[in-house]
């Protein structure tokens, strides 16, 4: 997709959107499926800027699915399921060729990744790596679970990885804005500077009570380029 577009699933007749982040009353009916797609496949990619894309359920490509290549500002991404067909479902993830096999790859910037599922990918959940990406905003996902926030066995390694890029925005300071993280290989991996985390339920379910920890690595891994990272708010707990 070179040009501006809006994608828009949720006007098929049937589909639901949640109606907070973390309801899990949506119903997706439009289903891009890469079975058929071949080796190097991704789901879409978005090569220009300003585009929607919301209400798919993007399962089965060999790479990416969603692919956000450099130049192509200013896209958002909302309330999509990308790896997954509805809660309970396997082997549906977008995986299999080298490590260009995330649910979202991020080459661009000012990117809006809102109120998504991401999970069963064969590398990351989201990744961010390129020259200028900055200043996307990551509100409302859940990253690793199905879509009922409680089950589902992770995205193959981090669930989002910030590999460059700085003035990152993941999660924010109220309930809306807060992503869970839970049962990815490990939650986070920041490897550059700038970049805030706030607010998110890193290794649990989605109501905050129940363990569903990263599977082997850290919650939250800053490597040493991740100088000025915030993590966590102003103020005391």
């Amino acid at each position: 997709i070179a040009d501006p577009v809006t994608i828009d699933g949720y006007t098929q007749s049937g589909a639901l959107p949640n109606t907070s982040p973390q309801a899990f009353n949506g119903i997706v009916r439009v289903r891009l499926a890469g079975a058929s797609a071949g080796t190097g496949a991704n789901g879409l990619t978005l090569s220009g800027g300003n585009s929607t894309v919301r209400g798919l359920m993007i399962t089965g490509f060999t790479q990416d699915g969603i692919n956000v290549a450099a130049g192509a500002d200013g896209v958002t991404i909302d309330r999509n399921w990308i790896g997954s067909a509805g809660t309970g479902t396997t082997g549906v993830g977008n995986a299999g060729v080298g490590n260009a096999d995330d649910g979202i790859d991020i080459a661009a910037a000012n990117a809006t990744i809102s109120n998504n599922v991401i999970t069963n990918s064969g590398d990351e959940g989201i990744n961010i790596v390129g020259s200028g990406v900055t200043a996307h905003v990551i509100q409302g996902n859940i990253i690793g679970l199905d879509p009922d926030g409680a089950s589902g066995g992770g995205n193959s390694d981090v669930g989002i990885a910030i590999i460059s890029g700085s003035g990152n925005l993941i999660g924010g300071l109220t309930a809306a804005a807060r992503n869970v993280i839970s049962m990815n290989w490990e939650g986070m991996e920041v490897n550059s500077a700038g970049n805030t985390i706030q607010g998110n339920f890193i290794g649990s379910d989605a109501s905050g009570t129940l363990n569903r920890g990263n599977r082997v690595g850290d919650g939250i891994q800053l490597q040493g380029a991740a100088v000025g990272t915030v993590v966590g708010g102003s103020a005391a707990g």
